[in-house]
This record gives C-alpha cells, structure tokens and sequence, in this order.
C-alpha cells in the first residue's frame, strides 16, 4: 500500500484549488492517507487528506472539509465545511504512524518552491485537547474519522464539536447530515467502545450547528474511545440529484 501512494501523489498531489479539484487522479479503494503541508498548500493548514470528493485540512483551529461534486459536462462544485471542537487545545498537532510514501510537488522550473518528500501519516494525533482527553483524526477503508480518546475518568462531556454557519440534521437512522451546494457531509451513527469489544450504546444530541453525545452505560475505570466518522469521500455524484436518507457503519469500517 506504501508503494502504491509514493507512486499517484508524487503526480497527483497539489494544491487545494479548483484547478487541483479537476486533475486530481481517482484511486478508488485507496485509504486516504494525512500528508503533511511544507508549503504545498496555505499556511494555517497543518495536515491534508485528500480524496477526489473531498479534503480534509487539519488547522490550529480544528478542521476543515472541502466537498467536491464532479460532473462530466460541469466544472467541479466545492464547498467547504468548518468543524470545530468547542474547547479543545490544538497547540500540539503531530502525525502519527509515519508511512514510507511522501508527496513530491514540483511545479514550476525554480526548485526552491519546490514541494519535496512532504510526509505521509496514518493519522494525526491531538493530545491533550481536552483534559485526559485526545484527539485522533485518522481513516478506515476509505473513510475519515475523528475519535475522542478519553483517559479512565475523563469527562465524556467534553466531546462535542461544530459546524459554524451551517445547520445539520439528525436522520431516521441516527446519522447526521451536513447539506452543502457540493453535496452531503453524513456523518453515520457515532460508534463508542471500551478494550475494543465492549460496545457502548451512543447516539448524537444536536443544538443548533453543535453536536454530542448520549451515552450509554460505561466504565468509568476504563479508557473510552468515541468515534465519528466523516462520509464525504463516499459521495455519489452524477448529472441528476443526488441525496443522503441515511448511512451507517457496520464493524468492519463498511457503510
């Protein structure tokens, strides 16, 4: 898998613009990966992971995610989404799970501007974002998530975070949809758990464009990990309309 990302970024990998937004190269099946940003893209994003429906940009200030809806006869459509974490400490961002590929960007004939061997990770950590608390971005088969990684003791409360100027909905089936001109951010019913295998009952509270979490009973003795995931890179986009009723994980990491 190593090989195979080396091999399409030191092509495709470019700069978060409309003109990147039409030649990126489709890798279908391929996880996204978090590449970090040496110059290759504005300087408040800290990490970046791509995918030909969208992009998420790791920033001092939480996240950003930009949608992409291609059509064969249109120009890309993008729109961003802010996501925010009421709260959370992003002084320290590092990558985590360094990976052997690397992003190469030369553009232009002056090698001084030059993008070269930017770093690919796994994920990328935020600890101590909340007290006893981390925050983990990182993707499954395909799909980015976020878990909240709380110490025994930490306070579940704390795990919340925002969409500012955008006004997402609960569905029928648990998930939560954020409607952009570009198409859905679905974020499908939260999954928390204890040692892996213990599986808490959780569902989303929503409050205006902020979003928690109801929990089941837990242990409090024991590390909790609640973990969202962001469905935009699985979505469908055509000539005709396009729409999310529902979405959900199996525990695999399947929708």
């Amino acid at each position: 898998m190593g090989s195979r990302f080396s091999l399409c970024y030191a092509v495709t990998a470019m700069a978060l613009t409309a003109q990147s937004a039409r030649t990126l190269t489709k890798l279908p099946g391929v996880t996204p990966v978090f590449e970090e940003n040496l110059g290759q893209a504005e300087r408040s994003i800290l990490f970046l992971a791509r995918d030909t429906r969208g992009t998420l940009a790791i920033t001092r200030t939480g996240a950003r995610v930009t949608l992409v809806r291609r059509d064969r006869f249109q120009e890309p459509e993008m729109a961003e989404v802010e996501l925010r974490f009421p709260g959370a400490n992003f002084t320290s961002v590092r990558g985590e799970a360094k990976l052997a590929s690397h992003t190469n960007l030369l553009l232009g004939n002056n090698p001084g501007k030059w993008t070269q061997q930017a770093g690919h990770f796994a994920g990328v950590r935020v600890p101590g974002a909340h007290p006893g608390s981390d925050l983990v971005f990182h993707a499954r088969r395909g799909i980015v998530e976020f878990d909240f990684e709380l110490a025994p003791g930490a306070d579940a409360a704390m795990a919340r975070f925002q969409f500012p100027g955008r006004t997402p909905r609960l569905l029928p089936d648990g998930s939560l949809k954020v409607t952009t001109e570009a198409g859905d951010l679905v974020l499908p019913k939260p999954m928390v758990y204890q040692g892996g295998d213990t599986i808490v009952e959780s569902r989303f509270l929503l409050s205006g464009s902020e979003a928690r979490f109801a929990l089941g009973a837990y242990d409090g003795t024991k590390k909790l990990t609640i973990d969202p995931a962001l469905a935009y890179v699985t979505y469908l986009g055509g000539s005709a309309d396009d729409s999310a009723t529902g979405m959900a994980l199996d525990a695999q990491g399947n929708i």
